[in-house]
């Protein structure tokens, strides 16, 4: 289950290599959890956590974007809680994908609720005031905007004149992964500066989030390649049976050196022995050849085992005796 360690989660924050996770953790819990419980996950997983807490809002948040492995409900979450707790307008996710900023996100607030809606292939200008965005990535530091009017060069400021603005890295590790930017647009209320930090360690636990998404994801591919590489050898299969067997052959593999034999279904029907019985060994298999072939069929086998010549082909024919009584005259065909 995607959130069979949730209740770990404490633990977890303290050993993902996120510093910032692990002390807003450790304040968050620091009055009602004795330092011992935060690194024994028996200890965690009794927990008490108040409901009516602002604190414990802030866990539950962390544990619905710690659970998600759904890359897109991933960002959707992450985007509803950013705008919400952060009391702005407006909102729009940037990521680095292979090293490469994209648009992968927009969320826009209205009485009811929350809308966002993924982007792709957007023009960045018309999107976030992009000069800015650039300082940004460089200092990798949030920057809050409650002068906008002070960047008139950039064409986005130029255009929609936001009264506030907030841009926050996104860190994986210490690692840049993206740029959240968050704004509003008709209204001077100011973002509240008491939300930054956590939706800062939200953006942080979503950047690690979205990783284990990304690896999820790999390995679903991976699994559906391999039973879909596993159905088209089943049908492959089946059609090479249902051809020998319309084509009264057979085919069979054997290491001289080991002595091991694999064979097709129909051999065994062409030999009138039981699959059931398992392979029998190349000189038990020889009884059932009419003596006055024997000698020439292994003598047969011999040249092709010793034979250096790529593709060569040795072939002749014999009779056998089946196990019912049946009397049977077969070409065989010896590939090294």
């Amino acid at each position: 289950m995607p959130c069979a360690f949730e209740r770990r989660r404490a633990a977890f924050a303290l050993t993902c290599g996120l510093p910032d996770i692990a002390r807003a953790v450790s304040t968050l819990l620091a009055g009602f959890v004795t330092p011992d419980a935060l690194t024994n996950p028996d200890l965690v997983e009794s927990i008490p956590v108040p409901r009516d807490c602002a604190d414990a809002e802030a866990i539950l948040m962390s544990r619905e974007l710690s659970c998600e492995l759904n890359r897109a409900q991933l960002i959707k979450k992450f985007m509803r809680i950013a705008v919400t707790q952060l009391g702005v307008e407006r909102a729009v996710l940037i990521l680095l994908i292979d090293g490469i900023a994209e648009v992968v996100a927009e969320a826009v607030a209205s009485p009811q609720r929350v809308e966002v809606s993924c982007r792709a292939n957007e023009i960045f200008s018309a999107l976030l005031p992009m000069t800015i965005a650039h300082t940004v990535m460089n200092s990798r530091e949030r920057l809050l905007i409650d002068q906008p009017e002070a960047f008139p060069d950039d064409p986005y400021v130029h255009a929609h004149r936001p009264k506030s603005g907030l841009f926050l890295p996104v860190l994986r590790q210490d690692r840049l992964a993206g740029i959240l930017y968050a704004e509003n647009r008709s209204t001077s209320t100011p973002i509240d500066r008491a939300k930054i930090s956590l939706v800062e360690i939200l953006a942080a636990q979503t950047a690690v989030s979205m990783e284990n998404a990304r690896l999820y994801d790999a390995l679903k591919q991976e699994n559906r390649e391999r039973t879909l590489t596993a159905e088209r050898l089943r049908r492959s299969e089946a059609l090479l049976a249902e051809g020998q067997r319309i084509s009264k052959t057979g085919a069979w593999t054997w290491n001289a050196d080991s002595g091991d034999m694999q064979w097709s279904e129909q051999v065994y029907d062409i030999w009138g022995l039981r699959v059931a019985n398992g392979i029998p060994t190349f000189d038990a298999l020889m009884q059932h050849v009419h003596a006055t072939d024997r000698e020439r069929v292994i003598g047969l086998h011999g040249l092709a085992i010793i034979s250096d010549v790529k593709d060569e082909i040795f072939t002749t024919e014999f009779s056998i005796d089946r196990p019912d009584g049946a009397w049977r005259r077969l070409q065989i065909v010896l590939r090294p």
